[in-house]
């Protein structure tokens, strides 16, 4: 029996395989997957910079090295909550220790990270500082921000809000307030940036680029030595209520404090310094083969032990 006839369509032409074209697809495939693995891998222990913007107006620095000498004065560090948002006014010592603590916090939290926004003066001078607060979910940072910390550098007050502030004053806040230095550690601080701000305006007529009229009369710098030292530095938090207030003592010691750098006898215009705890005197850091990148990797009890190479 002859078998069918079969069309010409219906035969099949052999031909030799040749995956080239499969495996380079899969192979694609996999290093696309690769990437977006990379991609969505996060460290919780780093912090994430954002955005900064840029304002219009420059920075006054004899009005904010005014500022700054008022603040030191204050006694009290006064925080309430307005609307939503909980705000606190420090002196200018408790404020930068409180923002090298907080971002150290987070830094450091395995739930929680900081992305930081900035907000730069036209002379690229940062301003403002504006923590967003994201949660860590297997290993990767959430889309939505649990609270906002918004860090004011010529105010020396914080304001935070958001969904989650109560967990904010419970649990961070309280962590952070715990891990500030000692009462004596920031009145000497405090004593120190009052002392460099005086002899900043002191010498305003010899700078240039500083205008005389814009200098205003201000009340007397009240005495350190008739502050309270027995007052606590920062109380905790009110949970119950909503009204609550920090404490914190700018008070000092009445020794004698130097405007000018140990070492070298020139003066101390800005922050980049420390003091020796023997003979209480101030050196520029280079004066003491000193890094910045050294002194912000310094824990508290060397920055309070800290002594001189006199």
């Amino acid at each position: 029996m002859s078998s069918p006839r079969r069309s010409h369509r219906e035969k099949i032409s052999p031909y030799r395989y040749t995956p080239s074209l499969a495996v380079a697809k899969h192979k694609a495939r996999q290093k696309n997957r690769e990437r977006l693995q990379l991609s969505s891998q996060f460290t919780p222990n780093r912090l994430t910079q954002g955005k900064s913007t840029v304002t219009n107006y420059s920075l006054n620095p004899t009005k904010a090295a005014q500022k700054m000498i008022d603040a030191t004065e204050q006694l009290n560090v006064q925080a309430e909550f307005k609307r939503g948002t909980l705000v606190m006014k420090f002196s200018p010592a408790a404020f930068l220790m409180f923002h090298k603590h907080t971002l150290a916090y987070y830094e450091k939290s395995s739930r929680l990270t900081a992305i930081s926004h900035f907000k730069r003066d036209k002379n690229n001078l940062i301003v403002e500082e504006s923590l967003s607060i994201k949660p860590i979910t297997n290993d990767k940072v959430g889309r939505r921000q649990v609270y906002r910390i918004n860090l004011y550098k010529t105010a020396f007050s914080v304001e935070a809000n958001g969904r989650e502030i109560k967990d904010f004053i419970k649990n961070d806040l309280h962590e952070i307030l715990s891990t500030l230095p000692s009462i004596e550690f920031l009145n000497n601080m405090n004593t120190a940036i009052q002392d460099s701000c005086k002899s900043f305006l002191s010498d305003q007529d010899s700078n240039n680029w500083i205008q005389s009229d814009n200098i205003s009369s201000h009340s007397a710098i009240v005495p350190t030595s008739s502050r309270d030292e027995n007052d606590p530095l920062l109380t905790n938090l009110n949970r119950t209520q909503n009204l609550t207030s920090i404490e914190t003592i700018v008070a000092t010691d009445s020794t004698q404090s130097h405007k000018n750098c140990a070492s070298c006898s020139e003066n101390i215009i800005d922050f980049e310094f420390i003091m020796c705890i023997t003979c209480e005197e101030k050196f520029h850091f280079q004066c003491q083969n000193i890094t910045s990148d050294q002194y912000k990797s310094m824990s508290i009890d060397e920055l309070e032990q800290f002594k001189c190479t006199q």
